[in-house]
């Protein structure tokens, strides 16, 4: 058998080499081994260990990442939920205007007007957040405008919240696609 080390060739059966001392892998062909030396299988195993720390370094990154995606989430679900809260405010004092032939009432709310309000916003470049509603309806609190919509009963409180939030999210949204549209129409013309 040759030595891997210094290639002197050695007896049959020895387990280290004459002149270096060098360990020598054995024919053992019933346990796999063919004489080949062990080094391979130990840069294998590191390269198989180096992997997979760097695949649990991933996971990690991975893992993390998500959990700060999903606290941001959920203060964003928050915010809403505050900026809801504030917007509600206004609905309380509210106005029956008259009374539909189904007993509907057409009931009416005086609030900033929220369209020109997010207009603002974004022709800042500011986020829609609490802070920066309080701010903009406090600057322009003479720019109100008359919400007007009906509802089954005047009494019930959340019917006449929920009727105002829907209200101003269906306003919100028409305002947006009519900004789209003239964006997209103005675009065309140049």
């Amino acid at each position: 058998m040759y030595c891997p080390n210094c290639k002197n060739s050695n007896k049959k059966g020895k387990e280290y080499c004459e002149i270096c001392g060098y360990k020598l892998v054995l024919n053992h062909p019933e346990r796999g081994e063919t004489g080949k030396n062990t080094h391979k299988k130990t840069k294998n195993l590191l390269t198989y260990f180096i992997a997979g720390d760097v695949v649990l370094f991933v996971c990690l990154v991975v893992m993390v990442i998500l959990l700060v995606n999903r606290q941001n989430v959920n203060n964003e679900k928050l915010e809403y939920e505050v900026i809801q809260q504030y917007c509600l405010q206004f609905a309380k004092d509210y106005v029956v205007v008259s009374t539909t032939e189904d007993n509907k009432s057409l009931i009416s709310v005086t609030a900033p007007d929220f369209s020109s309000i997010v207009v603002k916003l974004s022709e800042e470049g500011k986020q829609i957040t609490e802070k920066e509603l309080k701010r903009i309806v406090s600057e322009n609190a003479s720019e109100t405008k008359e919400y007007t919509f009906s509802v089954d009963n005047t009494e019930d409180r959340e019917e006449v919240e929920h009727v105002f939030l829907e209200q101003i999210s269906y306003e919100l949204m028409l305002d947006a696609v009519r900004n789209t549209e003239y964006v997209e129409s103005g675009s065309g013309d140049s």
